[in-house]
């Protein structure tokens, strides 16, 4: 895991989300148990760093793709803290994308 990566890492295990990482995009985010369910406030997270700021062509396709279905997809350098802004107003004010488990 990058630092970059941690830092959003510990920004939302502090906010109670489960956070599950090494995916495209890096981490896929949700608030329940998913063997209890009802799992909600379903988002993914890619982080990018000042060295690699740019999506890949693979990454761009896997965001495009749940942007589609409707899934919120933030791309956040750490060091961007209008990005940083928004993901913990989202963090604050999420309440969709409840799937029954």
């Amino acid at each position: 895991m990058t630092v970059e990566e941690h830092a959003i890492k510990n920004l939302l295990d502090c906010a109670g989300f489960e956070i599950l990482h090494n995916g495209a995009p890096d981490f896929l985010c949700y608030q329940g148990d998913i063997t209890k369910g009802p799992v909600k406030n379903i988002f993914f997270v890619e982080v990018k760093s000042d060295k690699s700021p740019e999506l890949t062509k693979n990454q761009w396709n896997w965001i495009s793709i749940l942007r589609q279905l409707g899934i919120d997809v933030f791309v956040i350098n750490p060091n961007d803290h209008n990005e940083v802004t928004r993901l913990i107003k989202k963090l604050k004010t999420s309440n969709n994308h409840v799937v029954e488990g």
